[in-house]
């Protein structure tokens, strides 16, 4: 549940509310007439035109199926918008979640890194005293890349689980 869908869904909400308003105030049906004529009397001669007026009185049926239907389109609409806030509520826990662990993450890379670039340098020194074969140095440096790519992947994690996070907390939605 993005924003969005939250919403999209507290207005679904509102207009089965309006529209229960709206069934509750119409206890009046419509009313009708009718005309006609009637040509096949044998007692008149002629044409004997017919009128016809309906007036439904609410004494026994107070729209009642209107009612009801939209009672239950706006409980439908309610248990949907709940839905969709829990949904929105776990997203947003997998998230902090996810972007708690990205963090960590970053900070055990930068304390590798640090070593790894440290281990690179000593093995560089190593070398140049002729202590260490050049095979050591490469290790030690191809080791320190490694870890520099991983602590990249991680920061791009934590940034994505970060925007993420701001997406799925935005307060402030602009529709259109």
């Amino acid at each position: 549940g993005t924003p969005y869908a939250v919403r999209a869904a507290q207005q679904s909400v509102t207009a089965a509310d309006e529209a229960l308003t709206a069934q509750r105030r119409s206890v009046w049906g419509a009313a009708s007439v009718q005309l006609g004529v009637d040509f096949h009397d044998n007692t008149q001669s002629g044409y004997l035109p017919l009128v016809g007026l309906a007036i439904p009185l609410p004494l026994f049926n107070r729209n009642a199926s209107g009612v009801a239907a939209a009672q239950a389109e706006r409980d439908r609409a309610r248990a949907e918008l709940r839905l969709i806030e829990l949904e929105s509520q776990r997203d947003i826990a997998r998230v902090t979640e996810a972007r708690a662990i990205a963090l960590q993450r970053v900070a055990r890379d930068r304390t590798l890194l640090a070593s790894a670039n440290r281990v690179a340098a000593m093995s560089l020194t190593a070398y140049r005293e002729g202590a260490a074969p050049l095979a050591t140095v490469l290790q030690a440096q191809s080791n320190a890349r490694d870890t520099l790519g991983q602590y990249i992947l991680d920061v791009g994690a934590a940034n994505t689980a970060a925007a993420a996070l701001r997406l799925l907390t935005a307060s402030t939605l602009h529709f259109p």
